[in-house]
């Protein structure tokens, strides 16, 4: 099976993350992905909650505050350097094959913000 994907969920976690200077607390919060999630056994719509806090942010946040940090690249250091290192790689790897994702941030923030891609 070719696995493929259309970097939605890169899309919305840069929305997420806004355009101003690199938050921290955006490490340390936890992300509700809604949409459709390949987990390597089965592939369904549902929601994911992942959580920040394990997360090793070296490699995004260098690329955020670069300039660098495109969809494609987002959402392959988010799989690898967050997702992975909170809940682990499956089978054959985490991916998100959707048209779109919504990422709402942890309900504790003050800003409440919440986007779709």
């Amino acid at each position: 099976m070719t696995r493929t994907s259309s970097y939605a969920l890169g899309r919305a976690l840069i929305q997420s993350w806004g355009n101003g200077p690199w938050d921290p607390h955006d490490e340390q919060r936890h992300y509700p992905i809604v949409g459709l999630i390949d987990s390597g056994d089965r592939i369904e719509n549902r929601v994911l909650l992942i959580d920040g806090r394990g997360g090793l942010w070296d490699r995004i946040r260098t690329a955020y505050e670069n300039g660098n940090l495109d969809s494609e690249l987002a959402e392959v250091l988010f799989i690898e350097d967050v997702i992975e290192e909170d809940i682990g790689e499956t089978s054959g790897s985490w991916a998100f094959p959707g048209p779109s994702y919504t990422v709402t941030h942890d309900p504790r923030r003050t800003d409440g913000r919440a986007v779709s891609s």
